[in-house]
C-alpha cells in the first residue's frame, strides 16, 4: 500500500506493524535517494573533470594559434642560466668548420670622394679659400673623414645580345663560328643565373612564382608563372644527381633523424606528406601522399644506426630492425609539460630536470667524455625523473595535459633513455624538426603544391638548399656552381664535398699569405 509519509505520525501511532513498514519504507527512500545522490555527485564530478580538459585544450589551441611559440621559460635568479645553443650539441656538429656562406657573396665596396667645402669662396684659379680670409685651403695627402653607409640598387634585368664571330677560310671557303655561353637548354632564352635566381627565391626564400613574375613585370620583364616552373625543371635536370650523393652521404652518419609533416595537392586536392632525413652531413626530402611507415622503410632502406625520432606508431618497425637503434626524443615529452605548466605548476619540477640533463649535453666537447658526463651526471636526473612520475601515479585524470605528459613518458621510456648508453645517440629530435621548418614555411607562403610533379621539384630543390644550409654553403653559390659543370660535362659533386673544395682553396690562399715566420711556428 501507498504511504503519505506526510501523515505519519510516529509519536502518536500505536500499531506495530504499520510503524515497521513504515520505517522500511522511509529506509527504502533514503537510500534511493542518496543513490540518486552519489550519481549526481559522480555526473558533477565528470562534468568538471570534462570542463577542465576542454579549458586546457581551449587555451593549448589559442596558445598555438595566437602565442608566442618559443618554448623558452623565466628561469629563478638561483638557478644556473642555460647555456643551450643547438650548434654546440655535438650531433649537430658540422663536419666542415667554419661558415662558408658568404665567401662567394661578400659586399661590394665603393669609394665616393667629396672635396666641396661648405661656407668657403674660392679665388680666380678655384682654390678655396680660409674662413681667415687669408690663407688657401691644401689636400692633406690620404687624410679622409671616412664613414661608411650600405646602399642597395634595384634589381636589373638585362637582354644580352650574344654575337658569335663568323670566320671563312681564304683556302677552301669553311666557315667557322665562335663558341657562344653556355646555355640552359638549346635555345633558351634565359640564363643558368637566371633559372638559378628563380629556383632560390622560390625554395630558398620562399617566395611564390606568381609573386616573381609580377615583380619582374614591374622592372620590364614579361615572363609568366609556367615559364618560371619551366626554368627550375630545366636546372632540376642538370642538377638530377646530387640527391642521391646526398642521401648516400646522410646514411653514411652515425645516427639520422626522421621527421614527416602534412602538405597537400591543390589540384586535384589530395593530402600528403613532406618526409625528411637529416644529420649534420645533409638533408634529404621525399613527397608522399601517405603517412605510412613504408616510406620510411624505403628512405632508411640499408641503413644501419641510430634513428631518431618521435613516437609516432608508423616507426614502430624500426624496433625490430637488426641493424637499427631507434630512440625517441626528449623534446617532445619536455613539450608536454611546458604545455600543462600554466595549469599544473608541479609540472615545473619536470622541466627542470629535463633541463638539467641539458646542462649536461652542453658540457662535453667530444664523444668519449659524452659517455662519461652522461652515466656521472646524467643517469641520477633520470632516476629522479622517474621517482618524480612515480609520485604522481592517480592525482591527475588521464586526458589532462600533466596526466597526457606523465602518460607518454611513461609509454615510452626505455627508448627516451637510450641515449645514456649510446653516446652517438642524439638527446632529442630538434635537429629532423629543424629540417622540416623550410617545407612548412613554404606552405605559409603558397599553401601547397599544385601538382604531385611540382611537389617532388620543390623535395628536389628542398634537399639542395637545406643541405647547403646545415654545412655552413650559400645554396645560391653552390648551385650555380654545378650547374655550369654539368653544361661543360664536368663531374658534379655534394654540397659536402663542395664545402671541403672551398676550405681546402682557402687554407691553401691563407698559406701563401701568411708569413714564413708563422708556418713555421
Amino acid at each position: 500500500m501507498d504511504i503519505d509519509i506526510s501523515r505519519i505520525s510516529f509519536k502518536n501511532e500505536k500499531d506495530i506493524d504499520y510503524l515497521r513498514y513504515a520505517g522500511d519504507h522511509l529506509l527504502t527512500r533514503v537510500i534511493d535517494l542518496e543513490r540518486r545522490l552519489a550519481l549526481a555527485l559522480l555526473e558533477k564530478k565528470i562534468d568538471e573533470d570534462l570542463l577542465s580538459v576542454l579549458t586546457e585544450d581551449l587555451h593549448l589551441l589559442k596558445k598555438r594559434f595566437f602565442a608566442e611559440k618559443s618554448e623558452k621559460r623565466a628561469r629563478a635568479k638561483d638557478k644556473p642560466s642555460s647555456r643551450r645553443n643547438k650548434d654546440r650539441l655535438l650531433h649537430n656538429h658540422r663536419p666542415i668548420n667554419g661558415d662558408l656562406s658568404q665567401v662567394e657573396c661578400e659586399l661590394a665596396c665603393e669609394e665616393v670622394f667629396y672635396n666641396n667645402l661648405s661656407g668657403t669662396s674660392e679665388d680666380e684659379d678655384g682654390n678655396s679659400i680660409c674662413s681667415c680670409g687669408e690663407g688657401l685651403l691644401m689636400p692633406m695627402t690620404g687624410a679622409f673623414e671616412e664613414s661608411g653607409e650600405i646602399d642597395v640598387t634595384d634589381r636589373v634585368y638585362t637582354m644580352k645580345r650574344h654575337k658569335r664571330q663568323k670566320c671563312k677560310c681564304t683556302t677552301c671557303g669553311k666557315i667557322m663560328t665562335a663558341k657562344g655561353p653556355d646555355k640552359l637548354t638549346a635555345g633558351s632564352r634565359f640564363s643558368v643565373a637566371m633559372a638559378v635566381q628563380v629556383a632560390d627565391d622560390k625554395f630558398h626564400h620562399h617566395l611564390p612564382l606568381n609573386r616573381q613574375s609580377e615583380m619582374m613585370a614591374a622592372r620590364g620583364l614579361a615572363v609568366g608563372t609556367r615559364t618560371l616552373y619551366a626554368l627550375t625543371e630545366h636546372l632540376m635536370k642538370l642538377l638530377e644527381e646530387i640527391p642521391a650523393m646526398i642521401r648516400s652521404e646522410i646514411h653514411s652518419g652515425r645516427h639520422i633523424h626522421i621527421d614527416e609533416s602534412p602538405m597537400d595537392i591543390l589540384n586535384p586536392k589530395t593530402k600528403g606528406y613532406v618526409w625528411s632525413i637529416s644529420n649534420p652531413m645533409g638533408a634529404y626530402y621525399q613527397y608522399e601522399t601517405t603517412r605510412s611507415g613504408k616510406v620510411a622503410r624505403e628512405m632508411l632502406s640499408g641503413y644501419g644506426g641510430v634513428i631518431m625520432a618521435d613516437a609516432y606508431s608508423g616507426y614502430e618497425f624500426l624496433e625490430r630492425e637488426e641493424k637499427i637503434t631507434l630512440a625517441l626524443c626528449l623534446s617532445h615529452v619536455r613539450r608536454k609539460f611546458h604545455d600543462a605548466r600554466e595549469s599544473y605548476p608541479k609540472a615545473e619540477e619536470m622541466l627542470d630536470l629535463i633541463d638539467e640533463l641539458y646542462e649536461v649535453e652542453h658540457t662535453a666537447s667530444n664523444f668519449i667524455e659524452l659517455q662519461k658526463v652522461r652515466a656521472e651526471k646524467s643517469t641520477p636526473v633520470i632516476e629522479r625523473m622517474q621517482q618524480w612520475m612515480r609520485g604522481q601515479s592517480g592525482r591527475y585524470l588521464v586526458n589532462s595535459t600533466i596526466g597526457k605528459a606523465i602518460s607518454y613518458a611513461t609509454d615510452n621510456w626505455d627508448r627516451l633513455v637510450r641515449f645514456l648508453d649510446n653516446p652517438y645517440i642524439p638527446i632529442d629530435n630538434n635537429a629532423g624538426e629543424r629540417s622540416q621548418r623550410r617545407p612548412v614555411m613554404g606552405r605559409n607562403n603558397f599553401l601547397g603544391f599544385r601538382t604531385i610533379n611540382g611537389a617532388d621539384t620543390a623535395m628536389f630543390f628542398y634537399t639542395i638548399i637545406a643541405s647547403c644550409k646545415l654545412l655552413g654553403i650559400s645554396p645560391k653559390g653552390y648551385m650555380a656552381t654545378m650547374a655550369t659543370r654539368a653544361l661543360k660535362g664536368e663531374q658534379l659533386i655534394s654540397p659536402y664535398k663542395f664545402g671541403l673544395e672551398i676550405e681546402n682553396a682557402i687554407k691553401e690562399r691563407l698559406a701563401l699569405e701568411m708569413p714564413q715566420s708563422l708556418l713555421n711556428n
